[in-house]
Parts: structure tokens; C-alpha cells; sequence
């Protein structure tokens, strides 16, 4: 027998299932209310509950979202984020951070209620943590039910801790790099303004190829999402930023953000191709208002009276003279190759964005999204245009076939980037498939590289074997960072492959630097001597006017 002081309710029958069970409990999802001298009267209200579901991992910390199933209302005067409690299970409290934020609180009508947790463990462990939460205080639905239940957990990921000497060593290397691929980037520029344009395009590639890797879609360890912070200064956004060009193409393009999904949208890129190509729209325009300088330029120069160069002496005629010849040769190589050129120098940040306003807007029927998918479209018949031009046969191959596969390096380097892009882009969610096919291509290219060694010189050449040997080692070794290795190597491993893969891609720019400089001062001291030459020679021939007397026998 069940006294009275037990008893919940009484609907005068032995039977479950009607609200009140036979012993006088309430059950589930009911409501009773009881009578004096009358018998309990339940009706069917669903319980709101309350659970957690972990959100997403950022560097060292994991955030867990608090939710209800239901509209939920206050009853307290108070802010009800007071009365939950939160807690590791088993862990000194000393080596975790827990905070709460709030996204919404419960206020005193029904609303959706959501906080947000974040974690951070300065600590190392052998076994994934369990997060608990206990809430203090009842809160209730449009019907005054209470919350079923006032306790959950949940496992946590293993914690990506690395200690403070090792952060700051990551953030030295990560200083190092952006050093490196500033002054890179410098010697490049110098390079194209001497007239290498082969340097040039080179160094763009390796910075381009390096700053795309941290989107495969693994969990790199803490040291190295830290070195790769540095891949965001390979950008011109400071130089739209200057020329306020930015604010031109917003008020143009009314500028839209479109979230992008797994790896892209934790580094927050945007999936929108209008404000993309905001990039490429500057340097287009750039490169068009600079060639019709060159023929305004060449005019002018061409224009200038007999009696001006008297004035402007020899000096002045020579300056004049190179800076038509520089600037007509700007133009014939603009017409000539120039869409082409502009499009392969561009092939990483286009295909990219292609790609990824393809696989972002697949159900957004807006105008603007219509207009990007026909962009997106038209930009990729571009590059196939372009590898169909690659693709025709020419003379080389009548009279060697190793020449004529030397030759198609630009096919296989553009293939190799349109391949790499949109494995990256549209196989985000599966890492294993991704990592694979992506050490694939690389692969191939690598011992295209290899076996044919389409460059001109043995110094380009280990430059080139180094960038697409890095790449080749950095997404086959990234299968060591797969969910279903986590269980086989510990943290402290994972950190130790990350600080290989810093050391590795430094390294290859660091190579590639002092190959630019070698280069650079290889054509300097060249023009140099060839100066110098010309100089003695023009001395020779005024110290002595009729050299060939000398040589000239005359018979008595």
C-alpha cells in the first residue's frame, strides 16, 4: 500500500497508461491535478527536455550547444543562466575552462532557449571527457509542463592541448613564414619589373599551392592551424583596402555573404563568386588601364619634335628610347598571350571560387545566384578553352615525342589545379576519399615533373621537384590526422607530424627564396659585365680609330 503523503495522484483505477499508474505516480508527458474530495483529472502534455549536442572544434577549444525541444518560459524573476551547472566528470577543476554564452534566455512567455558552452582543456588525455549539466531550476511550456529531465552529458573530443612554450614556438615559425613570403613575394615583383617573368609566375605558384592546403578537410593539430594563420597574407585585399576599390565593388556588386560548409566555413570563406572576383576585377582593369597608358606613352614619344630631343640631350633620348621599347613590348605580349597568361596566373583563386559558388548555391534560385552560376560556368569554359589550345598537336611531335610532352607543361599544370580545386571543394565531407585522391593527382604530376623535366634550367628544376615533392608528402602524411587514426596515434604524435609538416613547407620556401635571389643576381651581374664589355670595346674603338692598320701588311 502507498500511504497518502507518497501519493501523486489517485484516478480511483489500478490501470497505467491514463496518466496516474497504479501507484499513484504521475507518468510521462501527463499533467494531473488533483481535487479534495474528488479524484484526479490528467491530461496528455508533452514534456519539453532539455539536451546537448556538441557544435564544432576551434583550435583548442570545443563548443557544445544547450537546446530544448520545446518553446520554453521563466517563472523566476531572475536570470535563469544562474542556476545551471556545469562540470567535467572525473577532472580537476583546475585544468578546464567552461563558459557559458548566452544566445537566448528564457524570459516569462515561451520562446526557443539556447545557450552556447565552451570548452578548453590544458591538458593531455588518454580517453574523451564527458561534459554534465545540471539545471537547478524548472522552466515550462505553453501549457506549464515542466522539463522531463534536468540532467544530460555528453563525450567530448580528445583535447588538443599544446602547452605555451610550443604555442609560442608555433606562433615564431608562423612570424618566420609570413617574413619569408613577404620577402618573396618582394623579390618576385622585382623580378617581373627586370623582365623574369618565369620567376614571377613561379613564386606565385608556391605561395598559391601552400595556401590551399589548409582546406583538406582533416583535424590538423593546434601547431600547425597556427603556421597556417600566415597563408591569409597571400592576398591583395590591403592594396583594394588603399585604393578604396572595395568600397567601389560593394556599392557595384552589393556585396553578399553565402556560408560555405565543413573546413571552408570554420575559416569563414565566402561562397559568394560576386564578391570573389572582386580580386580579379582589379587586376583585369589594371592590366587594361596600363596597356592603353603604354599607347597613349608611345604617342606621346613618337610625337616629340627633332629640336626637344636636342634639349633633353643623349641621356634623356636613351631614357625615352627604353621606355617605349618597354611598353611596346608590354603590348605585344598583352595581345598575345595576355587573357591566357592572366587566367593561368589565376587558376587557383578562380577555379576555387567557381567551385565553390557551384557546390554552395545548388538550392538558392535567387537572381544574384542565377548570375554567379552563369559566371561560374563561363569561367570554367574559359579554362577549357585555354587546355584545348594546349591540347593541339604541333611540329615537336614529328621530330620528338619527349619534346612534345616537355612542351605541354602549362596543360598539365593547369589540369593539375582544376583537378586539385575541385577535389578540395566538392569532396569536403569525406575526408578519406578526399586526402586519397588528392595524393593522387599530386602524384601524377609529380612524376610528370620527374621524367620530363619541362623546365629550362637545373635550378628551377629543384625548385620545382621540391614545391610538388612537399605537396605530394603533406596530403599523403595528412592521412595520420583521420578521425580513425585518433585512436592509434596520441596528441602528442599528431603535434609531432605537424611540426614536420612546418618545418617542410618552410624549408621549400626558404629554397625557393634563395633560387630567386641566385636568379636575380645571376641576370644582374650578367647585365653588368655586358655593360662593362660594351664600354671597353667602345674605349678600343676611340683609342684606336683604324684598328685593322694594325692587321694590314702592305708588300714594298
Amino acid at each position: 500500500m502507498i500511504s497518502l503523503d507518497e501519493e501523486e495522484c489517485d484516478d480511483n483505477n489500478n490501470e497505467d497508461g491514463d496518466g496516474c499508474s497504479r501507484f499513484c505516480k504521475i507518468e510521462t508527458d501527463y499533467q494531473c491535478k488533483n481535487y479534495e474530495f474528488s479524484f484526479s483529472q490528467c491530461t496528455y502534455s508533452k514534456q519539453p527536455r532539455f539536451y546537448l549536442q556538441f557544435k564544432e572544434e576551434r583550435d583548442q577549444k570545443q563548443y557544445v550547444s544547450l537546446l530544448f525541444t520545446q518553446q520554453v518560459k521563466n517563472k523566476i524573476q531572475d536570470q535563469y543562466s544562474k542556476y545551471i551547472q556545469m562540470n567535467i566528470i572525473d577532472m580537476d577543476i583546475n585544468i578546464y575552462k567552461l563558459n557559458l554564452i548566452i544566445i537566448q534566455e528564457p524570459v516569462d512567455y515561451p520562446t526557443i532557449v539556447e545557450y552556447l558552452i565552451e570548452i578548453q582543456i590544458n591538458s593531455t588525455l588518454n580517453d574523451r571527457p564527458y561534459l554534465e549539466v545540471t539545471l537547478d531550476e524548472q522552466l515550462y511550456n505553453s501549457e506549464d509542463a515542466t522539463l522531463f529531465n534536468l540532467y544530460d552529458k555528453i563525450q567530448l573530443k580528445q583535447p588538443k592541448y599544446i602547452d605555451d612554450q610550443k604555442q609560442e614556438a608555433a606562433a615564431t615559425l608562423n612570424q618566420a613564414n609570413k617574413y619569408l613570403m613577404n620577402s618573396i613575394g618582394g623579390i618576385g615583383i622585382f623580378a617581373f619589373f627586370l623582365g623574369n617573368s618565369f620567376i614571377f609566375s613561379s613564386i606565385l605558384e608556391v605561395l598559391q599551392q601552400q595556401s590551399y592546403l589548409r582546406f583538406i578537410n582533416v583535424q590538423f593539430p593546434f601547431n600547425l592551424f597556427i603556421y597556417f594563420e600566415s597563408s591569409n597574407i597571400i592576398t591583395i585585399q590591403p592594396i583594394l583596402k588603399f585604393f578604396k576599390v572595395d568600397s567601389i565593388a560593394t556599392l557595384t556588386f552589393d556585396s553578399t555573404y553565402i556560408e560555405s560548409y565543413e573546413k571552408l566555413k570554420y575559416y569563414e570563406i565566402n561562397a559568394d563568386l560576386l564578391t570573389n572576383i572582386q580580386t580579379q576585377v582589379f587586376l583585369i582593369t589594371a592590366l587594361i588601364i596600363i596597356y592603353y597608358s603604354c599607347t597613349l606613352i608611345i604617342f606621346l614619344i613618337d610625337s616629340i619634335i627633332i629640336q626637344f630631343l636636342f634639349l633633353i640631350g643623349k641621356l634623356g633620348y636613351k631614357l625615352l628610347f627604353k621606355i617605349r621599347k618597354l611598353c611596346s613590348n608590354y603590348q605585344k605580349e598583352f595581345r598575345k598571350e595576355g587573357v591566357k597568361a592572366f587566367l593561368i596566373a589565376n587558376c587557383w583563386d578562380l577555379l576555387f571560387t567557381c567551385f565553390l559558388q557551384l557546390k554552395s548555391s545548388q538550392y538558392n534560385t535567387t537572381i544574384r545566384s542565377i548570375i554567379c552560376l552563369i559566371l561560374a560556368y563561363l569561367i570554367l569554359y574559359g579554362c577549357i578553352l585555354i587546355l584545348r589550345q594546349f591540347i593541339y598537336k604541333n611540329q615537336l611531335i614529328k621530330y620528338s615525342l619527349f619534346n612534345y610532352w616537355i612542351s605541354k607543361m602549362d596543360l598539365f599544370l593547369t589540369l593539375k589545379k582544376l583537378i586539385f580545386i575541385f577535389i578540395l571543394v566538392c569532396f569536403q565531407k569525406n575526408e578519406q576519399i578526399q586526402t586519397i585522391l588528392l595524393t593522387f593527382v599530386c602524384n601524377l604530376y609529380l612524376s610528370y615533373a620527374i621524367k620530363f623535366k619541362p623546365v629550362k634550367n637545373q635550378q628551377d628544376f629543384c625548385n620545382l621537384i621540391m614545391m610538388e615533392g612537399s605537396t605530394f608528402i603533406f596530403t599523403l602524411t595528412s592521412a595520420m590526422y583521420w578521425s580513425t587514426f585518433k585512436k592509434i596515434m596520441s596528441n602528442d604524435s599528431q603535434i609531432f607530424l605537424g611540426w614536420f609538416h612546418i618545418f617542410m613547407l618552410l624549408i621549400v620556401l626558404l629554397v625557393n627564396l634563395m633560387i630567386q635571389i641566385y636568379a636575380i643576381f645571376h641576370t644582374l651581374i650578367n647585365k653588368i659585365c655586358a655593360n662593362v664589355c660594351k664600354k671597353q670595346n667602345k674605349r678600343l674603338i676611340q683609342a684606336n680609330p683604324y684598328p685593322l692598320l694594325s692587321v694590314i701588311k702592305f708588300k714594298p
